[in-house]
């Protein structure tokens, strides 16, 4: 079952046979386009196929075994994949479901091919994902002959309104390959020339404005009515949306988007870093994992006007004294960012009292917020509260033992939702993708500048910038070595900081805008 080819070879291959191809195309709705894919093609290429459909059966396998997601039939969106989902439930020995786009008119009248039973799971396969309408009307139908959808494997995903469209129903996607992917790979390989990256990235970035000014257009919000008052409303001026579910499966409302934006910024520290985030036009958390005072001190005296926080470790600075609370205060204050104690606090909350108290580091009197283990989060946040001192969630390390990871992502994440929903985490440290939880502030570690710095770090640990806040939805990154261990520091964070805000203005005008009459 397991493929032979890396994701990289497999990608190769694809453009080795024109699956992807990089020029100037009108796409079907007469936007234009500096890229295509055709998956169709896969169909005369035997090897290819093959080798195509056993890494995916592998990927399937791989997330059955590590209980990401659990189905009972495999189905593909009508009618490009049908082909597809028969050679994988072949090789997944799964059960396989045929949907029609409509009801046959004679014989025994299914729209839905194959013996099965309501409340069962299906896994939807869908090749190109661009509006998600497709996947929309397939899952309508299951649901409507008592099937279950919450997952969908795509072969590639556009980054466009689709995505945004699953992620708000509860459908979670697992692409393939995406179109930020494809950039960040063509860029490196010197297959496309720079002029064509460029071309590229500048529609990847459209691409993403226009997805994001999706939830505050009412055109695009309203799109969707109850069944049986099905109509096509323009989007775009080119192309419309087809209503296709009942009102109370939607999720996406101006109310709710509304309503995470104001328990996000329903806390003062949310509140005040968002503000700094703004004025200074960054979103860089500066981790400054310097042992000596006397070192780090020019190093944040140099950064401090490209950075919204440092994060610190004051008991691993040796020469720790009263004298670098009054300095590192003086430096917050000048340059305008706020303080982070990366304590991890793990114990009973009157030991943590004393831990933020009494030793020689007097956290309580200079930190603005310090990091508390998701373990026992919530018995300890009145207690650092009632130190002005704001606690931050700890909710992924993505520290592995043996192999096993120390902290559940999936239990973490609903856990997440449901504390969240209920306003009692205002903000978190996350590393890996957490595209719900949307009103929640998240500070991402594991970040470089780009994807050249991608070279020199572990490809599961880290990430760009632009993949940290875009692809990951994260608000803050937090960047440490890849800066301070650069020659010229200074320009390196002022670079970071440059990104930072260029993809947190392009994400997040809503926190931007809170408060005023527009949002």
């Amino acid at each position: 079952m397991s493929s032979n080819l890396s994701k990289t070879a497999l990608l190769k291959k694809l453009y080795d046979h024109n699956i992807f191809v990089f020029k100037d195309i009108v796409l079907k709705s007469g936007k234009k386009s500096p890229y295509y894919c055709d998956f169709r093609k896969l169909l005369t290429f035997p090897e290819l196929y093959n080798d195509f459909l056993n890494y995916i059966a592998s990927l399937i396998k791989k997330r059955e075994e590590k209980e990401i997601f659990k189905f009972d039939y495999i189905c593909g969106v009508p009618m490009g994949t049908i082909p597809y989902v028969a050679s994988l439930a072949t090789i997944l020995g799964k059960k396989q479901l045929i949907c029609r786009e409509t009801k046959k008119t004679y014989g025994m009248k299914r729209q839905i091919e194959g013996e099965y039973e309501p409340g069962e799971s299906v896994l939807l396969i869908e090749d190109v994902l661009t509006t998600g309408t497709s996947v929309l009307e397939t899952r309508e139908t299951l649901l409507n002959n008592g099937l279950n959808v919450t997952d969908i494997m795509v072969f590639f995903d556009r980054n466009q309104e689709g995505e945004l469209l699953l992620e708000h129903l509860d459908i979670n996607i697992h692409p393939i390959y995406s179109f930020e992917e494809l950039i960040n790979h063509m860029d490196g390989s010197q297959l496309v020339d720079k002029h064509h990256i460029e071309s590229l990235r500048f529609n990847f970035d459209i691409n993403q404005k226009d997805r994001n000014n999706k939830l505050d257009d009412d055109k695009w919000l309203n799109v969707f009515t109850p069944v049986g008052t099905r109509k096509t409303v323009g989007v775009d001026g080119n192309s419309g949306l087809t209503n296709l579910v009942n009102e109370n499966k939607i999720r996406i409302r101006k109310e709710k988007s509304l309503k995470d934006t104001t328990l996000l910024m329903n806390n003062s520290f949310n509140k005040k870093l968002i503000g700094i985030v703004k004025d200074k036009q960054t979103a860089l958390c500066l981790s400054l994992d310097i042992p000596l005072w006397k070192v780090a001190k020019p190093i944040l005296e140099k950064v401090g006007p490209y950075i919204c926080m440092v994060k610190l470790h004051c008991d691993l600075i040796a020469d720790w004294n009263n004298d670098t609370v009054v300095e590192l205060k003086a430096l917050a204050k000048e340059h305008n960012f706020m303080l982070l104690e990366d304590a991890k606090l793990i114990d009973v909350p009157h030991i943590n009292r004393l831990k933020l108290t009494l030793t020689k580091h007097t956290v309580n009197t200079w930190a603005d917020a310090v990091t508390v283990h998701w373990s026992n989060y919530l018995d300890n946040k009145s207690e650092i509260e009632s130190l002005d001192i704001h606690p931050i969630c700890v909710t992924d390390m993505n520290t592995v033992n043996d192999g096993v990871e120390l902290l559940n992502y999936n239990t973490v994440r609903d856990q997440l939702i449901e504390v969240g929903d209920k306003n009692k985490v205002h903000s978190i440290i996350h590393q890996k993708a957490l595209k719900k939880c949307n009103n929640i502030l998240k500070l991402s570690p594991g970040v470089v500048e780009n994807e050249e710095d991608m070279k020199f770090v572990d490809n599961d640990r880290y990430r760009t910038i632009e993949n940290a806040i875009v692809r990951d939805r994260n608000h803050v990154v937090i960047i440490g070595s890849n800066i301070v261990d650069d020659e010229d520091y200074e320009h390196k964070c002022k670079n970071c900081a440059t990104k930072s805000w260029h993809y947190f203005d392009m994400m997040y005008k809503n926190l931007l805008e809170f408060g005023n009459e527009e949002c």
